[in-house]
Formats: C-alpha cells, structure tokens, sequence
C-alpha cells in the first residue's frame, strides 16, 4: 500500500490527479490493510506519507487477535519466550495504535459469520474514545463478502462513502 500511495504521488501529473490527496478502502483482510496503514506503529506516518483524506473499512473488524485468543490458544508463548503472543504483536493492533487515523467510514452486515459484529464495534468505540470522526452504516443482512451490497440493505452505500468524504 505505502508503494502503491508513493507510486501514484510520482506519477501524479501523469494520472491528472493531485498530489497525497487521496483516501484507503478494503475490503475485510484488505479493510485490516488499510486500517494498519492508518495506524500510528506501522502506518503512513511511519513512511513519510500525507494523512489519507478518509478510511473505508468494509467488514474489516479491528484485531486480527484478540486477547482471549491470546489466552486460548496462544498460552504456551510466554512459557517459551518469557513475552506473550500478543506483546509480540502490539504494534499491529489498531485498538491500541489508532490515534492517527483519519475521518472513517465503517461498514458491516450484522449476520456476517466471519467477522462478528463485536470486532466492528471495537473499531468504532476505538475511534470515537479518541475522538476520531467517524460513520458507521449496519445492514441487517448481507453477511461476510456484500460487495457493493447489491440486493441487500446495504446496497448504496458506495454512494454514502463518498457523501460522507464530501461532508465537512
């Protein structure tokens, strides 16, 4: 991603776009993508890049790990290395690393299996303990995978994302 942001600033006259004026989306591992570019540890900042204009995270959820996977089935760690799993991987937590996160537009189906809704939520409280402008748009139905949610609750909600990029 950080290649692809400087690619596309060197080539700004040639793409007729401007310069470090751009926003991240993706889609669920994508969506994480986009969200540890956002974060402070290893993220933009980090690369010398400009801020993204905003964030879509399309049922990305927060954590890849959790704490009580760490405790489940990560227990043997701290035996081994005298550190647990989950200091190991700290920096790639957006709940503890979100503070230069730009305005976010999050989205997610409540019946997604893959991604519980509780993970989407996490992003959300994350961003607004810290103040971080946000948007959420919930569908009752459209699971893990909605797309451009065509035929389902969700369905407009490209339109929304950039309603709510153009907002002030």
């Amino acid at each position: 991603l950080v290649m692809a942001v400087r690619f596309v600033n060197e080539h700004a006259d040639e793409f007729n776009v401007l310069k470090d004026n751009y926003i991240v989306n993706g889609f669920s591992a994508g969506g994480n993508l986009v969200n540890l570019f956002c974060s402070k540890k290893v993220g933009y900042v980090n690369y010398g890049l400009a801020k993204p204009l905003m964030n879509i995270a399309v049922y990305s959820g927060c954590d890849i790990v959790t704490e009580d996977e760490e405790d489940k089935k990560f227990k043997y760690t701290t035996k081994l290395l005298g550190y647990s799993r989950l200091e190991l991987i700290n920096d790639y937590l957006v709940s503890k690393n979100a503070e230069t996160f730009p305005k976010t537009f999050v989205i997610f189906a409540e019946d997604d299996d893959f991604v519980k809704p509780k993970e989407h939520q996490k992003l959300v409280d994350t961003l607004n303990e810290l103040k971080i402008e946000n948007k959420v748009l919930i569908g009752y139905r459209g699971r893990h995978g909605f797309g451009s949610g065509e035929g389902t609750p969700l369905e407009g909600w490209v339109d929304k994302a950039i309603e709510y990029l153009e907002e002030k």
